[in-house]
């Protein structure tokens, strides 16, 4: 993939939402949206949130794709479905997966061909296309989907901008919203939404899920790596891709020590992880620290420890956090998120 290609809502390495036709453990948020699909009442916009990488983009291009056919479902009948499911050889699941539909309009932060790298916002430019978008004929069933992956991304701009389209939504529009975070957007936008939560999946869902786009990956690691990435699908395929296992274990065994510092292990690493290609790794490794501390004192202050991933980090997380030294990670962990 060219560096113009990359896009901010692929997962390097893995397929697309838009090209994946599966989706695990969601079940009860598709039974939703198909009920008021079913009862000819299907609110102009919806809400999808949920942690990162549970399946949220997955969900919405499941509905485009559904909504979109080329027989309307609506001629089907509310009972003709029972799931969102259309075949991967259909002619709208090429036309998706190519990006030519013209009755879909997906925002999300841009390439900006200036710094040659994806912009760091979903700026108001990007959401006045809908102006243009909504002024075209609408195709074959008459619906028109904007999906925005995510709203987390929008300026401010952008978001009062997208208010004004929802305010006065086109007939035969569908918006579908992603969040991360649904709490920090404008609560006008969250007012005028169908909420569809989606959760962090667990058990044979999450093995499922991942072991669809990593087929050779070792069963005795879908547990630990289902506990490492909190539920998240997308998060476990990124510690797959990047032996993140590997690297927690290497993680535990230089805080084994502390507060002394095994400087031929620390040395080692650190040279590993500055090389040249290896920001991957490195942002890897602070992501998994960051978030061990987080939890541990998080777990600490509740009296309700994280379960053990690894063996003996039990014993290691109360050797290190005890209660008078929980400020002093909490002001590690903030520092070393400046950095």
């Amino acid at each position: 993939m060219s560096a113009e290609n990359e896009e901010s809502d692929r997962l390097p390495g893995f397929a697309h939402p838009r090209e994946n036709f599966h989706l695990m453990g969601q079940e009860d948020a598709e039974k939703t949206f198909l009920n008021s699909w079913g009862s000819g009442k299907l609110p102009h916009a919806w809400l999808i949130t949920g942690p990162p990488g549970v399946g949220k983009a997955t969900l919405a291009y499941r509905i485009a794709r559904f909504l979109l056919q080329e027989q309307a479902p609506s001629l089907l009948g509310p009972d003709s479905h029972t799931s969102l499911y259309v075949d991967p050889g259909a002619q709208i699941s090429s036309q998706i997966m190519s990006q030519s539909h013209t009755n879909l309009l997906v925002l999300k932060r841009p390439w900006d061909f200036k710094t040659k790298r994806i912009k760091t916002a979903l700026t108001v430019d990007e959401v006045r296309n809908l102006n243009d978008f909504f002024a075209l004929s609408a195709g074959v069933g008459g619906w028109r989907i904007c999906l925005i992956d995510t709203a987390d991304d929008m300026t401010i701009e952008a978001a009062n901008a997208l208010l004004k389209t929802l305010e006065e939504p086109p007939e035969k529009s569908l918006f579908l919203v992603l969040a991360h975070a649904p709490g920090r957007l404008l609560p006008t936008i969250r007012s005028r939404c169908r909420r569809l939560n989606l959760r962090p999946l667990e058990g044979d869902a999450f093995a499922a899920a991942v072991t669809a786009q990593v087929p050779g990956i070792a069963e005795s690691t879908l547990g630990p790596l289902a506990q490492l990435a909190q539920g998240s699908v997308g998060r476990g395929l990124q510690l797959a891709a990047g032996g993140g296992l590997e690297l927690y274990q290497e993680m535990l065994g230089l805080l084994a020590n502390l507060p002394t510092v095994d400087m031929l292990i620390a040395t080692d690493m650190a040279n590993r992880l500055s090389r040249r290609g290896a920001e991957n790794e490195f942002a890897l490794f602070i992501d998994l620290l960051l978030n061990w501390i987080q939890s541990t004192v998080t777990g600490a202050a509740r009296q309700c420890p994280p379960p053990e991933i690894a063996a003996g980090e039990g014993a290691l997380r109360q050797n290190l956090f005890t209660p008078e030294s929980l400020a002093g990670w909490v002001e590690a962990w903030t520092s070393l998120r400046q950095l």
